[in-house]
């Protein structure tokens, strides 16, 4: 029997549902009566912001104090309502933050609110929500607290707190009041350095002090103010094993019960204390003559190194540490494959065990919706039964490897898969008819990799999903504490690149050359991270420890090293989506066939002028015009693939890739000649009206600087505000018929037209 982590249970759902309470008495009350709020029966967890502006639900609060019994340490929370993740949170978020408005604005259930006016000298040109504030605004503060008690029986709500449709959620889910908590919440946070400035202005001007213009009442002091120079947001810190041993057996014990595996697991290794699993030698079956025993000897290895590479452990993914290392426990499957006698029947066998797992599909599983991998190239099994994982990053992306790295799980295209298949029949054919060693074709001693046509959000996303896979079905990944670092890592990744705001920063907040750098940034971390792994597993002192099976009194160093570097490395760029900032650098790889070609191109110069002109003069050939827009600046910016870049550029010259006869029989909204736009005016500013619209073309390489974006792609909230515009003036404004939204709202449907009832 196994017990799992996660919950039988949803946490918000163990409990029938309930009211929580009110958000003007939780920020109204004093400290000690606000704590006990947050731990009763009735309240399922707190609603914060994170250090990155995210918005959090935490679960099952637990209050910890210190030794004088009245000051609140810390919490412990969990932070999944559907599996066990513990963490910690700082005491400040059962305290009260300060805000600023207008005058009058103030939300209803805030305390301490302001009566008197900020003085014009103190917040004049202080930036405000992206402006500057002007010596005629009228500003006040007030006080909100920075956690919320929520009930049982509500969704688990987590996002961007900016994100206009994660406010609607929270306002569908809890009501309007923590919906406006939440907007106070991202303008507190968004304004954080012009409050500090507008406090410290305060605290040196004479005749007043912060409660002058706190209301200067009871309420003020009742507040518990958090340090001025604190920020409003929250840091979330993961409970380890190793730390907090006896907080997170407790910590579990309360978020239970759990799901229990009632079979038996499969022939599995077990996890001692030292990190110590099945033995490489049972493993291996002994064998007679000698050259088995050197195919015995290379397994062994091979099988160390591929143990070092898939170390398992506990870390935080987020910043890379490393609590403990310990042995990954073969699968069941996997034990079978080392139980062959020969080389070739392991290689064989290994390549049947992850075809089979990658075309499977566990039902919940949505990582395993992009596994595209289902024939795994010979070479690379070879390579994976020995061991032989790339140590350094080659960021030639053409350059062949005879070692596994993580560019060897993008998918093939067809005819390097068509290539692959028919060499598999050619060398099976050799082997049934006994051929001669001198006889047998060239064996290929490279793995096919994936070109640069693969290169996209979903290309990557099946590559960290083949390895995810292959990782899962050689090592069991239920196990706590000996989960192979390599595949949390992986899963962490993917799974952000699942969430609906990193699609939406893909697709809207980068061009065509910012989303390939994206790309290539995923690629380029993974890569390196698993590079490193393999590198950490050469190291003398580690690989000794391997061989023996053994990782007592292994060193994190190396493996905590490349974890941190990739960590960090992503963060960054989860930074850059969190902003909504397109992505802002150039990664280091290249494409060696690019470059030759464009080398060769500049050794032959420019190609003769054909002559047929009187008297066998050269014709003239006019010098083509200068190419604007996306294809420009995809040649001057891309270094990697410029040469790439002016193929497309040359059939943007020749074949304009915007048909006026085709884009005019487009769109998705009729609108009169004599009507002005058929977008919003805030809309039209972003997009192109011409591209929506029934009977009107416009061209992107003819100067246009908006979006060129079909209405379906709109964002929710700006849909809704286009539907509202069209029935406000339905009489020139239409949605056409034969381009419908296909989740058109009942509300809209007397708005659809066919162009022929249109008036354009």
């Amino acid at each position: 029997m196994t017990i799992l982590s996660v919950f039988q249970t949803r946490l918000t759902k163990v409990r029938p549902a309930c009211v929580s309470y009110p958000l003007k008495a939780l920020t109204h009350a004093i400290p000690c009566v606000r704590n006990m709020m947050y731990e009763t029966d009735g309240s399922a967890g707190i609603m914060f912001l994170d250090s990155e502006a995210y918005f959090r639900s935490a679960l099952r609060p637990t209050l910890l104090y210190e030794a004088d019994d009245a000051t609140v340490s810390h919490l412990e929370v969990n932070m999944s309502d559907e599996e066990f993740q513990p963490a910690k949170l700082p005491a400040k978020v059962l305290q009260h933050g300060i805000g600023m408005c207008p005058l009058g604005a103030a939300p209803a259930w805030a305390t301490a609110v302001g009566t008197v006016k900020i003085p014009a000298a103190i917040i004049t040109g202080k930036p405000w929500d992206g402006a500057t504030l002007a010596d005629t605004a009228e500003y006040v503060l007030y006080a909100l607290t920075l956690g919320v008690s929520f009930g049982y029986g509500k969704a688990h709500v987590e996002g961007l707190a900016s994100d206009r449709e994660i406010q609607d959620w929270v306002a569908s889910e809890y009501g309007e009041t923590f919906s406006e908590w939440m907007k106070a919440m991202v303008s507190a946070a968004d304004n954080h350095a012009t409050i500090q400035q507008v406090l410290h202005a305060i605290g040196l001007a004479d005749g007043v002090t912060l409660k002058t213009f706190m209301g200067d009442g009871p309420e003020f002091d009742a507040l518990d103010l958090i340090g001025r120079q604190l920020y409003p947001c929250c840091q979330v810190t993961p409970l380890n094993q190793v730390a907090h041993p006896a907080r997170l057996t407790a910590r579990r014990a309360i978020c239970g019960p759990y799901e229990v595996v009632e079979a038996p697991a499969p022939v599995l290794a077990t996890a001692a204390a030292t990190g110590s699993a099945t033995s490489i030698d049972d493993l291996v079956v002994a064998l007679s003559s000698k050259e088995d025993k050197r195919d015995q000897d290379r397994l062994k290895l091979g099988l160390s190194r591929t143990n070092g590479v898939f170390i398992g452990g506990l870390a935080d993914m987020k910043t890379g540490i490393i609590a403990s290392l310990s042995l990954p426990v073969p699968t069941a499957g996997f034990l079978e494959c080392c139980a062959k006698k020969t080389k070739e029947e392991k290689v064989i066998s290994f390549g049947q065990l992850l075809n089979s797992n990658n075309k499977a599909r566990p039902p919940g599983d949505q990582r395993s919706f992009f596994r595209d991998m289902g024939l795994h190239d010979e070479v690379m099994l070879k390579n994976f039964v020995s061991g032989n994982y790339a140590q350094e990053v080659e960021f030639d992306l053409d350059k062949p490897s005879g070692q596994v790295g993580f560019r060897h799980f993008w998918a093939l295209d067809k005819r390097s898969l068509l290539e692959m298949a028919e060499e598999k029949q050619k060398r099976d054919a050799e082997d049934a008819v006994d051929e001669l060693d001198a006889n047998r074709g060239n064996k290929r001693a490279h793995c096919e990799t994936a070109t640069l046509e693969q290169m996209t959000l979903d290309g990557v996303r099946c590559a960290f999903a083949n390895l995810l896979s292959d990782g899962e079905v050689q090592y069991d990944c239920t196990v706590l504490g000996s989960e192979p670092i390599l595949i949390q890592f992986g899963k962490f990744v993917m799974d952000w690149t699942l969430e609906l705001a990193t699609i939406k920063w893909f697709q809207n907040e980068n061009n065509d050359v910012q989303k390939r750098e994206c790309i290539l940034c995923l690629h380029g971390i993974k890569e390196t991270l698993m590079c490193g792994m393999a590198s950490a597993a050469e190291e003398f002192e580690t690989a000794s420890l391997l061989r023996k099976n053994t990782t007592e009194n292994m060193s994190k160093k190396d493996y905590e090293s490349a974890l941190v570097g990739a960590a960090a490395e992503f963060d960054d760029l989860k930074k850059l989506q969190i902003r909504r900032k397109p992505v802002d650098y150039t990664s280091r790889y290249f494409s060696s066939k690019a470059v030759a070609a464009q080398k060769k191109q500049r050794t032959a110069g420019p190609a003769p002028a054909p002559r047929g002109g009187p008297g066998g003069r050269a014709n003239h050939v006019p010098t083509p015009k200068p190419v604007t827009g996306a294809a420009a600046a995809q040649a001057a910016t891309w270094s990697g693939w410029s040469e790439e870049a002016a193929t497309y550029t040359a059939l943007r010259r020749s074949e304009p890739t915007f048909s006026a006869a085709a884009s005019k029989k487009k769109g998705s909204f009729l609108c009169k000649p004599a009507f002005e736009s058929a977008l919003t005016p805030e809309l039209s500013k972003k997009y192109c009206n011409k591209f929506v619209c029934f009977g009107k073309f416009c061209d992107p390489a003819k100067g246009c600087t908006k979006k060129h974006v079909a209405f379906y792609r709109f964002q929710a909230d700006e849909k809704t505000e286009q539907y509202e515009f069209v029935l406000a003036n339905k009489e020139n404004v239409a949605i056409n018929k034969n381009d419908a939204p296909r989740n058109l709202p009942e509300k809209y449907a007397h708005l659809v037209k066919a162009p022929s009832q249109g008036a354009n």
